[in-house]
């Protein structure tokens, strides 16, 4: 069973709102086609219930290439976390090295990919810039060392346990706590273990296992949020894995009860405490999604699941192809790189491996050249609306140069009430992401009521937007052909809607 995080849900948490009291500005009821600044009215609205706009998907890829070639061996690059500012983290390969050890880097879309200043690989990055991850090129860590690598370029290596011998990380919080696995370690008589570890910023540590006894002291951690809960692994005597997450005050809370036949291996952990991973068994590997609110429910098909967003959708690799889980647990393939869309890959060779929170995912995927290169891929969700512009008349062109407001309506339907729409978060122009906010008045408050424009039965939101400000910000243009409002409601979600307009020089 898949959890359902219906596309309602969305509407009614943060830039949809369920209103309460909305101030709203009064339409004239002799010129319905302008707005009043006689007054602000106070309306108690009540959203209905069950809206069902179906969202619209849109992926993109980039190949984001390498460092360099190296001397031997294949050229390759991957990239494994990427921040909410869009800051990338992985390996390549660089000019003048061999591939034995990777090269770690940041990319972003102004910088392009730039070599970190240490030889190894980035796991994780935090909103700060900073990276964690392995590498075998600090004083003390020729076996490998866990490192947190500053935005400026300073590493840290994050040591080990006493007696132990390796170590590496693989996330990383915004406060800078990083967690992973210090390894070969040989405590006592009782032989060796490997212990879940956080590294502090202030360079203490913390060890996380289920139990004291030998086959409880086997655990990993892969990723911490910033309430600081981690998830992790242990292991028993056998080799199978329970999955757990760890909060602070309430302990470990065990993913699924300990199994004879299935290991659970979580990889990820989002803002709200939401766990994705994958559940190996007799019967194969299969993601999952997993917290307390909505239980364990497994993925579309099989793989694994590496990311998770805020809003809780997951990425990973699945069925031969890097993959996006869609909130209701669907599978969406993301597009490969040009000349190897049609060839299904193994996981080394292509994977999705982290996600933000504007979904841009990240991972990596195999060239028409054979090579493995780090990509970036961005989806967009639109949730698509009916606007119409001069809603009380025919179609009207723009008159290139007028100093009037643009009056625009969002045509309500049976499934969709717009008063469920914050008016503040619409944008009008060519979408390009800085497109003109509503009109306001000489109150400051924004040039919007609700009313059936279209005499429906179904009330209506009307906006006013300048025609002087649109055309300062190039939003309107005499080559202007189409208009778009749309309006950004986080997660990588946004509602869309598009009108034609023709421009016309007096």
């Amino acid at each position: 069973m898949t959890s359902s995080i219906t596309p309602s849900a969305f509407w009614r948490a943060g830039a949809l709102s369920a209103l309460g009291a909305l101030s709203l500005l009064a339409a004239c009821a002799d010129d319905p086609t302008r707005p009043s600044a006689a007054g602000v009215r106070d309306a108690q609205v009540v959203p209905r219930a069950g809206i069902t706009i179906i969202p619209v998907y849109s992926v993109s890829v980039t190949d984001l290439g390498t460092l360099g070639a190296a001397t031997s061996g294949l050229n390759q690059s991957k990239a494994f976390g990427i921040n909410d500012s869009g800051y990338v983290t992985g390996g390549s390969t660089r000019t003048g090295f061999s591939t034995a050890h990777d090269n770690v880097f940041r990319w972003h879309t102004s910088t392009g990919m730039l070599y970190g200043g240490l030889r190894g690989t980035g796991r994780d990055i935090n909103l700060s810039s900073t990276i964690t991850g392995e590498t075998y090129f600090l004083p003390g860590g020729i076996n490998g060392q866990a490192f947190s690598l500053s935005a400026g370029g300073v590493p840290t290596g994050l040591g080990f346990w006493p007696n132990c011998f390796e170590s590496w990380a693989v996330g990383i919080n915004d406060a800078g706590h990083a967690v992973g696995q210090s390894r070969e370690c040989y405590p006592d008589s009782t032989g060796w273990f490997r212990a879940g570890t956080r590294w502090d910023p202030w360079g203490g540590k913390s060890v996380y296992t289920l139990g004291s006894s030998y086959i409880n002291r086997i655990s990993s951690l892969f990723d911490i949020n910033n309430a600081m809960q981690v998830v992790g692994s242990a292991s028993d005597s056998g080799g199978l894995k329970v999955g757990f997450r760890y909060t602070p005050g309430a302990g470990y809370e065990l993913i699924k009860p300990w199994s004879t036949t299935v290991g659970v291996n979580p990889q990820a952990i989002n803002a709200s405490g939401t766990v994705a991973g994958y559940e190996t068994g007799p019967f194969g590997t299969f993601p999952f999604r997993w917290s307390p609110a909505i239980g364990f429910n497994y993925l579309g098909g099989t793989g694994k699941a590496f990311g998770i967003s805020a809003s809780g959708y997951a990425v990973g690799y699945s069925d031969s192809a890097p993959v996006f889980w869609k909130s209701d647990g669907t599978r969406l393939a993301l597009p490969r790189l040009a000349g190897a869309a049609a060839v299904p890959c193994a996981e080394w060779e292509c994977s999705a491996q982290d996600v933000n929170g504007k979904l841009e995912i990240v991972g990596y995927d195999r060239t028409a050249g054979g090579e493995i290169h780090a990509v970036l891929w961005r989806v967009k969700i639109y949730y698509k609306i009916i606007i119409k512009l001069y809603p009380f008349e025919p179609f009207r062109p723009l008159y290139w140069g007028v100093d009037e407001l643009i009056p625009v309506a969002v045509l309500g339907t049976p499934d969709f009430d717009p008063r469920q729409i914050k008016p503040g978060i619409l944008r009008l122009g060519n979408d390009d992401g800085s497109d003109t906010p509503v009109a306001r008045d000489e109150y400051g408050r924004p040039m919007v009521s609700y009313q059936d424009v279209d005499k429906d039965g179904d009330l209506d939101l009307l906006l006013y937007f300048s025609q002087a400000a649109m055309e300062k910000n190039r939003d309107l243009t005499p080559e202007t052909t189409v208009l778009y409002l749309t309006g950004d409601l986080g997660g990588g979600e946004s509602l869309r809607g598009v009108t034609r307009v023709e421009v016309v020089r007096q």
